[in-house]
C-alpha cells in the first residue's frame, strides 16, 4: 500500500471517528430492559464519552434558574413567618427544634404526603428540598444574663451588684404567695407548690434590695449559719458588725421571683428564682439558681410555635429536615 492510499483512507475513516453519537436510555429505544441480566454495549476503544447535561442546564439558566433553591436567614420571627407565607404551597412543612438554641427551618418544596413509589420512573411525590428558611430565636439579654450566673458561687458584693443592676426585673409576690390571701391563678398555685416543695418564702424586692446594699459595702467574716423551718428563711450571723438595722442577724430569703423575656421582643415568663448560700473558707457564697430554667424555655419555643402554625397554616414536626437531594 502507497503511503497515498494510507493518507486517503486515514482521511475516508475520519467522519466515522469523529462523528458525535446520542447515547439514550433504552428506554428511548423501546426497549424494557430486564436489569437482573447484564445490559451490554459494544464501543469502540477511542471514542469519549462526554455528559452535557451540566453544561445543558448551565446555559439554561442563563437568565432564570430553573428550580428555586437556597436557604435564607431570617432575623425575626414574624418575618419568618411573612416569608413562609410568601413561598409555600401546599406541601410545605416547618421544622422545629428545641434545644438550649431553638430554630425553625421552613422547607418550601418538601415531598408530598403519600408513599414512595420505587420505580424506574420517577416519584411522583418526591421533591428536592432545595429551597428554605432557617430561623434561630435570638434569646433577650435578660435571659443571657440570668442564665449566666445560675447555679454559680458569687461573693457578696458580686451578688448585690448584680441585684441592683437588674432591679427591674425582680416581681413583688403576691399576697397569696406572701401567705396573705388565697391564690387567683394557676401560677400562683404552681409557685406557692415550689415554695412548700423548697420549704421556703417569697422575698419582697425590698427585701432583696436591702440585702443587696448589705452584701455590696460589707466582706463577709467570721460568720455561722442557720435555717428556720418554720419560717423558712437562712440566717446568716455575722460576728462583726453584719446586723440589720435593728440589730439582729440577718436573715436572707430562700426565694423571690422574676419576670423576664425568653427571646428578644417576646413576653415575659415568671419564673422562681432559689437564694441560697453556703460557707466558703473564712467567708460565705451566695448562689442564685432559677427554679427549672428548662420549663420557661421550653413554654417560649412551644408558643412561637403555635404562633407560627396558626400564621402559615402549615404542619409543624419537630426536630429537623432530611437533607436536600443533590444538585
Amino acid at each position: 500500500m502507497t503511503e497515498e492510499n494510507i493518507a486517503q483512507t486515514i482521511l475516508d475513516k475520519l467522519p466515522e471517528l469523529l462523528q458525535i453519537d446520542r447515547i439514550a436510555p433504552p428506554g428511548d429505544y423501546g426497549i424494557s430492559p430486564d436489569l437482573s441480566e447484564p445490559f451490554l454495549l459494544s464501543v469502540p476503544e477511542s471514542r469519549r464519552v462526554q455528559n452535557l447535561r451540566a453544561d445543558i442546564i448551565a446555559a439554561a439558566e442563563t437568565f432564570a434558574p430553573i428550580q428555586r433553591r437556597g436557604t435564607s436567614r431570617i432575623l425575626d420571627l414574624a418575618s419568618f413567618q411573612a416569608w413562609v407565607n410568601r413561598h409555600k404551597d401546599e406541601d410545605s412543612v416547618i421544622f422545629g427544634e428545641i434545644s438550649e438554641t431553638p430554630s425553625m427551618t421552613a422547607v418550601i418544596d418538601y415531598n408530598r404526603a403519600g408513599p414512595a413509589e420505587a420505580s424506574l420512573d420517577r416519584d411522583p411525590r418526591a421533591r428536592h428540598g432545595r429551597h428554605r428558611a432557617h430561623y434561630e430565636f435570638p434569646l433577650s439579654q435578660e435571659w443571657k444574663d440570668w442564665t449566666s450566673i445560675d447555679g454559680e458561687d458569687l461573693s457578696g458584693p458580686d451578688m448585690g451588684e448584680f441585684i441592683e443592676a437588674h432591679a427591674k426585673d425582680v416581681l413583688n409576690p403576691t399576697a397569696a404567695l406572701l401567705g396573705n390571701g388565697a391564690p387567683q391563678d394557676d401560677w400562683e398555685r404552681d409557685f406557692i407548690a415550689v415554695a412548700g416543695m423548697l420549704n421556703g418564702r417569697f422575698a419582697t424586692y425590698q427585701r432583696l434590695n436591702m440585702l443587696s446594699r448589705e452584701f455590696t459595702v460589707n466582706e463577709v467574716s467570721n460568720l455561722s449559719t442557720s435555717f428556720n423551718r418554720d419560717t423558712g428563711e437562712q440566717v446568716i450571723q455575722f460576728q462583726n458588725e453584719h446586723r440589720d438595722p435593728e440589730g439582729n442577724p440577718v436573715s436572707v430569703p430562700n426565694l423571690f421571683i422574676i419576670a423576664i423575656p425568653v427571646f428578644d421582643g417576646g413576653p415575659h415568663y415568671r419564673i422562681p428564682v432559689r437564694f441560697r448560700y453556703r460557707k466558703k473558707g473564712a467567708g460565705v457564697a451566695f448562689i442564685i439558681s432559677m427554679h427549672d430554667p428548662k420549663v420557661a424555655l421550653r413554654n417560649a419555643v412551644e408558643e412561637a410555635f403555635t404562633m407560627t402554625t396558626a400564621a402559615t397554616d402549615l404542619p409543624l414536626y419537630i426536630g429537623k429536615p432530611e437533607a436536600p437531594t443533590a444538585a
